[in-house]
């Protein structure tokens, strides 16, 4: 049992205790059941106003049905200490409710996944904003698991503040995890909730490293937000802001490496759908963000963006400072589609969409922005500033896909080289054309060069910007040659046919790996 020094220590950290709050102790025996007298020192059950202090070794199974009062007015988890929520029986319903700070060195767990029609509530209803808060100390942990596939996008565990009074704001709640404790929460309902997360590593060289946000519903002001942690997941969520306006993203990370932000769905009045600053090695995938004031901001080096869906926000995708890669990005509705500052980025299968007379497609300020199979056409594109390293701010290259169509041999490939008089032929013998990667290329069965999920097909430059944002001279063109394998090995390749070819937007192709031609070359 605490000593009463303890106890007056406790008060005091915990932001002043009223002098006549009690603190109840758990039995020191292992635990027990909330609403069982024998799991409480000296037999006395937790009441509204009273610190609930659960001991070292000891369990305490909530199983408390009262949702009309606060079930106690704050809790203390000490290390080696467990409260877990009893699994539902049947339609039962168990909530916790809390008008105070809950602070664990030990295990706070919501575990629901067996029951089928039952659910589990921890509420923080203090008035107090500081107060509505779960604060993981040295060790502590909070893991929460619902039940997979239930009907209706429903979830039996919720972690949720008090619903705000007619006419005034919603209030949040936090549940903050440092240092060396551990959150993982999955299948779970956050309203008004917001996961804060600092210093935490996930790599799993430790057992005690988690650090994974996956399949839950966050509604309301609830959020993710992460500060230097290692290897973090947060997949498969819905975000959803209702009326609330949040001036915050739906999902932050800062100072992270290696966060894996994936298929996550965000729509409502966020700040930012997911933000990234100078995060290093990390990836955003396949998400999908609507109607927040901006998509995605990411300062960074080596960003991996891929498969991600912008709609209706005002600015799509905002990189700062950043290094990286954005593959298969779509935007539409966007006022400002894409804005670089002091970046440099290569766009892979992106389609931006129309904005309005005032928006800009790509604003490129001093950053190099390479477009391969991008719909994004030079007269869409605002230039301010020289690249960095004094390169192009802006180049255009495109996937090629030729069908030769006639009788050839085996063997028989496409050849595309930098015509003379674009400037571009190397001058030194054996070096590489730096407009043209692939060259020259196998026909395939049907007689297509390779498409470009093979990593092997024809891309070309076709136009490139200068700091004025005007296209540089000369334009390219390129030499096309079909080639079919020498009768002798000491002979060279026979040519089928040869002509002059010239770039050009409409090579777009909007999906890339279709079985369809670029251009077509019949053979005499």
């Amino acid at each position: 049992m605490r000593q009463p020094w303890a106890v007056v220590l406790l008060s005091f950290l915990l932001c002043g205790v009223a002098a006549a709050a009690q603190a109840v102790h758990s039995n020191g025996q292992g635990g027990g059941r909330w609403t069982d007298p024998g799991a409480w020192h000296g037999g006395t059950l937790p009441e509204a106003g009273d610190i609930v202090i659960i001991a070292t070794r000891d369990t305490v199974e909530f199983d408390g049905t009262d949702a009309s009062k606060p079930t106690c007015a704050r809790i203390q988890i000490d290390p080696g200490g467990t409260l877990a929520f009893r699994s539902p029986l049947g339609d039962d319903k168990y909530t916790l409710i809390v008008n105070g700070p809950i602070e664990s060195y030990g295990t706070l767990r919501l575990d629901a996944t067996a029951s089928p029609r039952g659910s589990v509530e921890l509420r923080l209803v203090s008035d107090d904003s500081a107060q509505r808060v779960v604060r993981l100390l040295q060790n502590g942990s909070f893991l929460a698991y619902g039940r997979k596939g239930m009907q209706g996008d429903r979830r039996n565990v919720i972690i949720s503040t008090r619903e705000p009074e007619k006419g005034k704001p919603r209030l949040a709640a936090m549940v903050v995890a440092n240092n060396d404790s551990m959150l993982d929460v999955a299948d779970a309902h956050l309203s008004d909730v917001v996961l804060f997360a600092a210093d935490l590593d996930n790599t799993g060289a430790a057992s005690n490293e988690r650090l994974n946000i996956a399949e839950n519903r966050f509604t309301g002001l609830a959020r993710v937000s992460m500060i230097r942690c290692d290897t973090p997941t947060v997949r498969d969520n819905v975000f959803t802001s209702g009326d609330a306006v949040l001036p915050e993203p739906a999902i932050s990370a800062g100072s992270c490496q290696l966060a894996q932000v994936i298929q996550n769905r965000i729509t409502g009045g966020y700040g930012c759908g997911v933000s990234m600053e100078d995060d290093v090695d990390s990836s955003v995938t396949e998400n999908s963000v609507e109607k927040a004031a901006k998509g995605m901001f990411w300062r960074g080096r080596n960003a991996m963006i891929k498969g991600n869906i912008f709609k209706d926000c005002t600015i799509g995708v905002q990189l700062h400072a950043m290094s990286g890669v954005v593959e298969s990005l779509v935007i539409e509705g966007a006022k400002t589609d894409i804005d670089l500052l002091s970046s440099v980025v290569q766009f892979t299968d992106c389609r931006a969409g129309a904005v309005a007379k005032d928006g800009t497609v790509l604003n490129v300020n001093v950053s190099a922005a390479t477009l391969l199979n991008c719909n994004i056409p030079a007269e869409a594109i605002k230039v301010n500033g020289a690249a960095p390293g004094g390169g192009p701010p802006v180049e255009a290259m495109q996937y090629v896909v030729v069908r030769v169509n006639g009788k050839y041999a085996p063997g028989t490939k496409v050849d595309i080289r930098t015509n003379e008089a674009s400037g571009g032929k190397p001058t030194v013998v054996g070096a590489a054309d730096l407009n043209v990667r692939n060259s020259p290329a196998p026909l395939t069965s049907d007689g297509l060069t390779p498409l470009p999920r093979s990593l092997r097909a024809l891309v070309l430059r076709s136009w490139r910007l200068d700091a004025a944002g005007k296209k540089m001279a000369p334009a390219f063109f390129y030499d096309m040659t079909v080639t079919a394998p020498a009768d002798k090995p000491d002979q060279p390749p026979k040519v089928l046919k040869s002509q002059v070819i010239e770039p050009s937007d409409k090579w777009y192709r909007a999906e890339a790996n279709a079985p369809t031609p670029t251009m077509e070359v019949t053979l005499p």
